[in-house]
């Protein structure tokens, strides 16, 4: 059985609070800018209220070769991903 690798990257810039809602419901890519100097490109299916700020958010989703979850603040453009690879 093979044993899953997590791996955490720091979001420095990202989409925005209207392309972020168009990955989640028509399957749109975005891209995270990360602080390596990378971007990564992924499809977000999953967004939840982090706090009432509408501005913090608990996301998942899928990127090739793997899933994530993780934290995006909208109003920042920041957070970071876990992305759990095989």
């Amino acid at each position: 059985m093979t044993q899953q690798k997590e791996v955490r990257y720091e979001i420095v810039n990202g989409p925005g609070k209207f392309n972020l809602m168009l990955s989640v419901f028509n399957r749109n890519k975005v891209v995270f800018h990360l602080s390596n100097g990378k971007g990564i490109s992924v499809i977000v299916t999953g967004v939840e209220q982090e706090d009432g700020s509408c501005e913090s958010w608990c996301i998942s989703g899928y990127l090739d070769g793997g899933r994530f979850n993780g934290y995006y603040r909208t109003n920042k453009n920041k957070g970071f991903l876990i992305v759990k690879e095989l």
